[in-house]
């Protein structure tokens, strides 16, 4: 009998702030869906460096979902420019971790938006941290 594959799915932290009491994990349900739609069982990776392997050992697949900025530090010197927004340190250490041990195991990575971000920064590429001067506008959630 085969076994369904398994897609790990990163997540963003929302802090603490106002009436929420705790800070937590989230995600647009799209990409859930969008991975049961296509056959597999999604898994949502909290944001813990630290169990970046046992993730990967666990997950036939990575999905690096959309969300703020990777800290311009990751790539470059240069100040940080006014338009970088919703940066983790944390998301960028799990997220860089596990594209380099999903890419050493030859295993399927889709990135999105920030995800695109994180697997160019891991490659040793770099972006303008200002870019969304220089794109226009985003174009918003696409319909799963």
């Amino acid at each position: 009998m085969e076994r369904t594959p398994t897609v790990g799915i990163t997540v963003k932290t929302w802090p603490r702030r106002g009436r929420r009491r705790w800070p937590h994990y989230a995600v647009p349900t799209a990409y859930a869906e969008a991975v049961e739609r296509a056959g597999g069982v999604p898994f949502l990776l909290p944001n813990a460096p630290q169990m970046a392997s046992a993730f990967i050992a666990r997950v036939d697949g990575l999905l690096l979902s959309g969300g703020g900025d990777v800290h311009p530090k990751r790539y470059t010197d240069a100040p940080r420019h006014p338009a970088v927004y919703g940066v983790d340190p944390c998301r960028d250490a799990l997220e860089l971790k596990l594209v380099h041990l999903a890419l050493e195991r030859q295993m399927p990575v889709l990135a999105i938006c920030r995800g695109i971000q994180v697997l160019n920064v891991a490659l040793g590429g770099h972006t303008h941290s200002g870019h969304r001067e220089y794109c226009g506008p985003c174009l918003g959630p696409l319909d799963p």
